[in-house]
């Protein structure tokens, strides 16, 4: 198994544009399975199964790793090509921002539970400047969080933060133990456009 492969055709990139093909095709980057096996672990029908993993073998994304010989047909067994897969944006590479978006949008709205406290503030600042900030009451805290701020920073400041940001989140990736939920989470450090 190669560690990346940069897809080259528009077909395969389209793989990953379906959330269904793409979470099918990373259970194999995951682990060799048979097509039982990923069937029942995707939820899908034996069928459509076989469907999707012969469509992964022709787009080169997936292979053969071995046969079992059994009485009847053999098993084979099936692992990606690769540990990941780099799509180019110009083959249509998918955004997952507007899919997450809406995903994160609709979970934060069901988090917020009737809470007096829980809103969006509407002031002031100390310049004079017209602000908002979303403000959260307790009994939501734990369910998700909102938080916008608009900083004044320095390129360099700006490059900083957003390095401690992404280290912040990857140290939190993976450390799910027992009975942890699956959060979504969203952070994003852009320069405001002018106008």
């Amino acid at each position: 198994m190669r560690d990346r492969i940069v897809v080259s055709d528009a077909r395969a990139a389209s793989v990953f544009s379906n959330m269904r093909q793409r979470r099918l095709l990373l259970e194999f980057v995951a682990r060799e399975s048979s097509l039982q096996e990923i069937a029942l672990k995707a939820n899908l029908s034996l069928n459509l199964a076989h469907y999707h993993v012969t469509r992964f073998l022709e787009l080169g994304l997936v292979e053969t790793t071995r046969e079992q010989p059994r009485s009847g047909r053999v098993i084979k067994r099936y692992r990606a090509v690769a540990r990941s897969f780099l799509v180019p944006t110009y083959l249509g590479s998918p955004s997952p921002g507007k899919q997450l978006a809406a995903e994160l949008r609709a979970s934060l709205d069901r988090a917020h539970v009737r809470d007096p406290k829980d809103g969006t503030l509407y002031f002031v600042d100390d310049a004079l400047s017209p602000r908002m900030r979303r403000v959260q009451g307790r009994a939501n805290a734990a369910e998700g969080i909102e938080s916008w701020h608009q900083l004044v920073l320095t390129k360099e400041q700006a490059r900083s933060l957003a390095d401690e940001l992404k280290a912040l989140l990857s140290r939190y990736e993976g450390r799910a133990n027992g009975r942890a939920a699956n959060y979504l989470a969203y952070c994003a450090l852009t320069p405001r456009a002018r106008g």
